[in-house]
């Protein structure tokens, strides 16, 4: 009997502590769908997201200078373009994923050159970036991170919930 209140409360602590962790990736997840701003070592770039007739614009500003655009149509035939904090090409290093109504790529950070370039990957197909078929892209991509969002608090609610409940009721208990 007295086994059982400090695995329940072990229980209880591990289940808060993963909901704030699930809760956490969450919002980082969300927080690398459309970004407005990039870090990679030094260099910052501001991400301005704008409209011009059919068409979506981010822009890239380093230093108040546009570095670098990525655009798509807004077409009623096509899905609004889009970019992603990713690492797509397994360096390590978070690139920015684009894709539009004309295929996808992903703009690189170049060391050294303190630049960015632009690798084109063609006409959509998962096989030119195969980190796109992981739970984590599909995670940012599909659901943005509210997903994770929503198991995390729903976790951590019901863990602390249950720790402040098994401590109310231990201290009307005499020992």
């Amino acid at each position: 009997m007295r086994l059982r209140r400090p695995i329940l409360a072990t229980t209880l602590m591990l289940l808060a502590c993963m909901g704030a962790s699930v809760l956490y990736a969450g919002i980082v997840a969300r927080s690398r769908f459309e970004p407005t701003e990039v870090r990679w070592g030094d260099a910052e770039y501001a991400v301005v997201t704008h409209r011009e007739d059919e068409a979506l614009l981010h822009e890239f500003r380093r230093n108040g200078r546009v570095a670098e655009t990525l655009a798509g149509s807004t077409d009623t035939l096509c899905d609004d373009p889009w970019i992603m904090l990713i690492d797509v090409d397994g360096d390590g290093r978070l690139d920015v994923y684009h894709r539009n109504c004309g295929g996808h790529g992903y703009l690189k950070y170049v060391p050294g050159t303190d630049g960015v370039t632009y690798v084109d990957l063609g006409q959509f197909d998962l096989d030119d970036a195969p980190i796109l078929r992981s739970s984590w892209a599909s995670e940012i991509m599909d659901w943005h991170g509210l997903r994770l969002i929503a198991l995390g608090a729903a976790a951590a609610l019901v863990g602390a919930i249950g720790l402040l409940a098994l401590t109310i009721r231990g201290r009307r208990r005499p020992m």
